[in-house]
Formats: structure tokens, C-alpha cells, sequence
């Protein structure tokens, strides 16, 4: 199963304390709620042509038990994610052959300057995720851990806009009484990617 999804995203770094704090209030409030256990495994070419572009391709593996293959696009006024919905033996193929399944994102990726063969694991990133649906948007609050490396970040997925994500995090920032960090927001893929290639 393949789709094509546009998404409004809103992402703010936690520190520890932040993070422990936020998730203690909402499983409070939602003891039944339980966190998602995901495995991104990413890709790029030896020169990060996808990570210069403002594009990251990953396997992620859901509670060890569901495989989806992503190309995310980057815009300012939200993102492209291009998601296929794949076998275990598809995500193996790739891993270890660079072999991709037939697809949106292999179709997609024909698009770009580079042969499929030239896609190659670069890292991994292991992330605990909590989830609270809201009304017009969804509360992300991650664990992610990559190399050496533990950090905690909160995200507002909206359903309509940017402004709107934009909007619903100052309110949690405001909320939780939220440090100001004053630097923009690296995303997962970056920072994992970044650590691995600055540590080789």
C-alpha cells in the first residue's frame, strides 16, 4: 500500500527533565495510552545528496512488526511524505542489496540524479514515542537514541497548516513552561545522520 500525504509539522528539542515531566502528566491522564517502539533506519548517497536537499529516506520498523519505506520532502509551508507499506523481506532486500520494492518512493527516487544502487545505510535511530490525538492536530513527544547520543524533542502534527502546528506548540511551550532555545529545529534524520558522519 503506497500514499502521498502532506504533513504540517511543529518541532521544539526537550531537555530530560522536560520530557519525563510531559509524558508523567499525560500518562495521568491517559493510563491506558502506550508508547510506540520504531526503528528508522536511513539512507543516502555517499555525498548526503538527500540530506543536502532537504530529503530523507528511512525504513522504519514499528513495534517489530510493521515496515513502512518513506521519502520525506521538505517545504516551508509543510512536507511531502511519500510512504509505502512493506514486507520484512522487502526491508531486508534493501538494508543488505540496496534492492527496492516497486513503489511511490522508488518511483520518486528514479526521479533524482542518482542510480537506486547508490542509496546506502547510513544509521539508525531507535525512538519511543507517545501519541495524544487532539481535536485539529497530534502530540509527539520522543525518546530517540543514535550512536552515544539520548535526546527528547516534541512534535505538533496539525491537520490543516503550518500556522496551526506552529500555533499548538506555543501553546504547549507555554504550558509546560517550555525553554526558549533560540536555534531552529534539526530534525531526527539530520541529527542521526550528522552524528554518524561526523563521527566517521
Amino acid at each position: 500500500m503506497s500514499n502521498t500525504v502532506k504533513e504540517f509539522e511543529s518541532r521544539i528539542m526537550l531537555d530530560e527533565s522536560e520530557y519525563i515531566a510531559i509524558v508523567s502528566h499525560y500518562i495521568r491522564l491517559y493510563p491506558n495510552q502506550h508508547f510506540l517502539k520504531n526503528v528508522n533506519i536511513y539512507f543516502d548517497t555517499n555525498d548526503l545528496f538527500l540530506r543536502k536537499n532537504h530529503m530523507n529516506l528511512r525504513i522504519r520498523v514499528i513495534n517489530d512488526t510493521k515496515y513502512e519505506l518513506t521519502l520525506k520532502v521538505s517545504h516551508p509551508d509543510g512536507d511531502d511524505e511519500i510512504n509505502d507499506v512493506i514486507y520484512q523481506k522487502d526491508a531486508e532486500a534493501l538494508i543488505n542489496n540496496s534492492v527496492f520494492p516497486n513503489g511511490n518512493v522508488k518511483d520518486r527516487l528514479n526521479t533524482l540524479p542518482y542510480s537506486l544502487d547508490s542509496y546506502k545505510v547510513i544509521t539508525s535511530l531507535n525512538n519511543l514515542r507517545l501519541e495524544i490525538q487532539n481535536e485539529d492536530h497530534l502530540l509527539v513527544i520522543d525518546k530517540n537514541t543514535y550512536g552515544e547520543i539520548t535526546d527528547y524533542n516534541l512534535e505538533i502534527e496539525a491537520n490543516d497548516s503550518i500556522n496551526t502546528a506552529k500555533s499548538r506548540l506555543i501553546g504547549y511551550i507555554e504550558q509546560f513552561n517550555l525553554s526558549n532555545r533560540g536555534k531552529k529545529y534539526v530534525g531526527k534524520s539530520h541529527r542521526a545522520i550528522d552524528a554518524a558522519t561526523k563521527k566517521a
